[in-house]
């Protein structure tokens, strides 16, 4: 079944501060898939509300935190592996 995840890049550990998702899904079980996010498509949200702004470059250097969540809205466990992430420019 095809799950729902985020990307997440955070300028801050406070989770009250907003924080940058880049949305892509998982649409295959038990087998690697590439999945590629631009920074480009990454939106800004605060407490889980977008604010309407993307993400500037000149954000990348300050980034203190990456996360990976669900945003399929279902309470409940997932997982998830990852091999690598690579970031280019």
């Amino acid at each position: 079944s095809k799950q729902k995840f985020a990307f997440t890049l955070e300028e801050s550990k406070n989770w009250t501060l907003p924080n940058f998702k880049g949305d892509f899904n998982s649409t295959k079980e038990n087998t690697w898939e590439i999945i590629t996010i631009y920074f480009k498509d990454f939106k800004e949200y605060q407490i889980g509300e977008p604010t309407g702004n993307k993400l500037k470059t000149s954000s990348l250097k300050n980034i203190v935190r990456l996360g990976i969540i669900t945003t399929d809205k279902k309470e409940g466990p997932f997982t998830i592996e990852v091999d690598y992430i690579e970031f280019f420019k």
